[in-house]
């Protein structure tokens, strides 16, 4: 990561953001303690769906997959009617 103080990055600003659409963070620095983290627009919108909450994932997984009963009362009962097999399995010798 690319370290510029902040003075610098100010008055080369529009070459700062060029490196930074190219893919290289730029740390900026005030007297030589880092203050901010300059990211690109892809790796910020990257770094923001990896922290979605449990939440937020699952209400946009119910948006991209309807359920087509929203009452659910008959088709809970016959969702998973033929998931198990109704056999007794094999014999038991006690």
């Amino acid at each position: 990561m690319t370290r510029i103080p902040l003075f610098d990055a100010k008055n080369r600003l529009s070459a700062v953001v060029h490196d930074v659409e190219s893919g290289s963070p730029v740390e900026l620095t005030r007297h030589g303690k880092p203050v901010a983290v300059l990211l690109g627009a892809d790796a910020y919108r990257r770094r923001q769906n990896e922290h979605q909450t449990f939440g937020h994932l699952f209400d946009r997984f119910v948006q991209q997959w309807p359920v087509d009963d929203a009452s659910g009362d008959e088709h809970d009962e016959n969702l998973f009617a033929d998931v198990r097999s109704r056999d007794a399995g094999r014999p038991v010798d006690l």
